[in-house]
């Protein structure tokens, strides 16, 4: 029972069939990719002023997008990196693998 069918493909960090390891090569580009999101994330937190005040947004999309990149930047930039990871998971879930 433990030991894996034909065809079977590997989850994580595991090893597949042929024993390599088919993600370590996305690691290269992993590393530098998160690193600048983390300096991205720290310097739009150093930079931001706390304020207790709601903003009231009424007008063009000029003034809501001038609102969502300046008093709600940190949110807006985290849910576009999340949006991101789930897309890219979605690809790398429905990627058939080509033997």
């Amino acid at each position: 029972m433990d030991q894996p069918q034909e065809g079977a493909v590997a989850v994580g960090g595991e090893q597949d069939l042929d024993g390599a390891r088919p993600w370590r090569r996305y690691r290269v580009l992993a590393i530098p990719v998160g690193a600048a999101l983390f300096i991205e994330l720290i310097v739009i937190v150093a930079r931001r002023t706390p304020s207790g005040e709601v903003a009231v947004v009424r007008g063009t999309a000029d003034t809501i997008g001038r609102v969502l990149f300046t008093q709600y930047l940190l949110p807006f930039e985290l849910t576009s990196v999340l949006l991101l990871a789930a897309m890219v998971g979605v690809l790398l879930l429905a990627r058939r693998r080509v033997q």
